[in-house]
């Protein structure tokens, strides 16, 4: 029998993995596939509106944030355009009522919020895209459920008054992943409330309904559906589990990066077991499908993560299952807003949708923001106030400005990071970064766990003590990650003695280079020459393979391709303006090295 962890959530905390008893009575449900199909019955008018749903995206970890932005994921209007165009029929909004609502009666939600949620739903509406409005995150829900039971009626009664007059293309979902105290009974019984609070302003407005237990399978057998004909159905899906979070933060314990997901006969007949699980449910009951979360995380390879949503769309479209992924721009995401760019491969699994910019070609760089032509995030600043230690910072003039309005009793007092990335055994890894301050003084650069007991990359070569000046200097530093791999790791500039009054960061790179494990290291190997504009590099090789230059967003700038040629050079006109960097791969190496015009 196949057992099922099924507690899971996806930001900010910790995970216990349970085997689902229910599992064994679903198995029994299996036998009405044989008895019933979707077609043997009259569908409802759900079905057809939850084939409106089609392929979806979820705009995860903005609104369902603790506050707007805490998670560094903002949405722009223009990412409606682009989901519409790259062929997405739907959007699944989380928002976390709960933070932005008073917390007596009568519960009034927080006009601000209101209105932020209010523009997402229109500027998706605007772009021809069905939009799905839920509940998220409501922590105190789960621990006290009837303790919070009148005010998350309140608030659905508000939700439904301010939506009450949009068209039919806007669905409701009541409650996502409802768990811990919150159990399949009492969800049963305020679902049921809920949706009568919704129906009083919303006669027919369709609503979409999940299981207890963290919205999985291992519910589905507890669910007791209202006899209402404008529902949907919604399960997430997250199989197999050590492949879509593996190296995730907020999972206990921690699983091990480098899981595959090859699409095996055995591996595919897992997911199809699960979905035929699924879709007796839906035959019995007569109620359409909406898989509302499905995703991997970026911590597995890309190909893998293609291969497992284009099987997964593909169940999805024979079951006549709605879907949307989890989600847009962040840790899951398929698009990366600072590069703008997309992981070209699994946007094609999910949607058909070619030509889109793909991502890999900067997948040597770790850093996100190094110019902070964004402003700060994802970098943040760190200060132990309770040592005294106080600081700042902003963004001047695109460099990252950090005001020490008084220094800490220790250097890690005061701290500017980069969360939050694995360190991958055997890889070298090469940071590098420019730095001034108002006055001489000396902080310290690092990579190290991003949390625990924040052991160094590497003991003796993963930091560097940076004795800063009134002139921009660059510093870099490289190390190869020796001992296993770490899933979570930082980079950290420790300033809490500095003694200036303002320190200047720009042009922060993380390279990777892996391995070329094809090739046979040899003493004494000869050295290729790449000649850019005034400046000249040395690297191991016999001959040069291609030659990339960067520009300081981090986009391909120059590419060339290069046959049996040791020694290139290239005119001073083909470089970008700006700050670049440049990966010259050999038959032996790949080098990254870094320039300024």
């Amino acid at each position: 029998m196949y057992l099922y962890p099924i507690k899971f959530t996806r930001m900010n905390r910790s995970i216990k993995y349970e085997l689902s008893e229910a599992k064994k009575s679903l198995i029994i449900l299996s036998l009405f596939a044989v008895i019933f199909s979707i077609n043997s019955f009259a569908q409802t008018p759900a079905f057809e509106m939850n084939r409106r749903l089609g392929m979806g995206m979820n705009l995860g970890n903005t609104f369902e944030a603790p506050s707007l932005g805490e998670w560094n994921t903002d949405i722009y209007y223009s990412y409606f355009v682009e989901i519409k165009a790259k062929g997405f029929s739907s959007v699944r909004i989380p928002a976390k009522w709960s933070a932005h609502a008073d917390k007596d009666a009568p519960y009034t939600i927080q006009t601000y919020f209101m209105d932020t949620i209010k523009w997402a739903v229109d500027a998706a509406l605007a772009n021809g895209l069905t939009v799905v409005l839920n509940m998220h995150h409501y922590d105190e829900m789960m621990k006290e459920p009837a303790e919070h039971k009148v005010r998350f009626l309140a608030l659905w009664e508000q939700i439904a008054d301010e939506f009450q007059d949009y068209s039919d293309s806007l669905y409701f979902e009541i409650f996502n992943e409802p768990n811990d105290k919150f159990t399949p009974a009492l969800w049963n019984e305020y679902l049921v409330e809920g949706l009568a609070v919704i129906r009083e302003k919303n006669p027919d407005r369709m609503v979409i309904i999940g299981t207890a237990d963290w919205g999985g399978i291992g519910a589905l057998s507890k669910l007791e559906l209202p006899n209402d004909p404008n529902i949907i159905l919604t399960i997430h899906y997250y199989e197999p589990f050590k492949f879509t979070h593996q190296g995730a933060g907020w999972v206990e314990p921690s699983l091990p990066i480098g899981v595959k997901w090859n699409g095996t006969t055995a591996e595919k007949n897992a997911i199809r077991n699960d979905m035929n699980i699924i879709k007796a449910y839906s035959a019995l009951h007569n109620v359409p499908v909406y898989i509302g979360e499905f995703g991997a995380i970026d911590n597995a390879d890309d190909e893998s993560r293609a291969r497992w949503m284009g099987f997964l769309r593909e169940v999805f479209d024979e079951y006549s299952f709605s879907a949307a992924y989890w989600e847009y721009s962040s840790g899951f995401g398929i698009y990366n807003p600072v590069l703008n760019c997309y992981r070209a491969g699994m946007l094609q699994a999910l949607t058909g949708f070619e030509g889109a910019c793909d991502c890999s070609q900067f997948d040597g760089m770790i850093v996100q923001n190094s110019t902070f032509d964004r402003s700060i995030r994802p970098w943040f600043l760190n200060v132990t106030k309770t040592d005294g230690a106080a600081a700042e910072i902003t963004v001047v003039d695109g460099e990252a400005r950090m005001e020490i309005l008084n220094q800490g009793t220790a250097p890690w007092h005061i701290q500017f990071l980069y969360p939050s990335f694995p360190l991958i055994q055997g890889n070298t890894y090469t940071l590098t970064f420019d730095a001034y301050a108002s006055a001489p003084t000396s902080i310290t650069a690092m990579i190290n766990r991003d949390g625990g007991n924040y052991e160094m990359a590497h003991e003796t070569e993963s930091f560097i003590d940076a004795l800063l000046t009134t002139e921009k200097q660059t510093f870099t530093f490289t190390f190869t990650r020796e001992l296993p791999t770490m899933p979570k790791a930082r980079i950290a500039f420790d300033c809490g003695f500095a003694q200036a009054q303002y320190i200047y960061f720009d042009n922060i790179y993380l390279f990777e280079e892996t391995p070329e494990t094809s090739v046979t290291s040899i003493e004494n190997s000869p050295k290729c020459t790449v000649k850019i504009g005034e400046s000249s590099f040395s690297v191991k090789g016999n001959s040069i393979e291609t030659v990339s230059i960067f520009d300081m967003y981090g986009r391909v700038h120059y590419r060339k391709t290069y046959l049996q040629s040791n020694c290139v050079a290239i005119e001073n006109s083909l470089l970008p303006f700006g700050v670049g960097f440049v990966q010259i791969r050999t038959d032996l190496s790949v080098t990254t090295v870094k320039r300024l015009r």
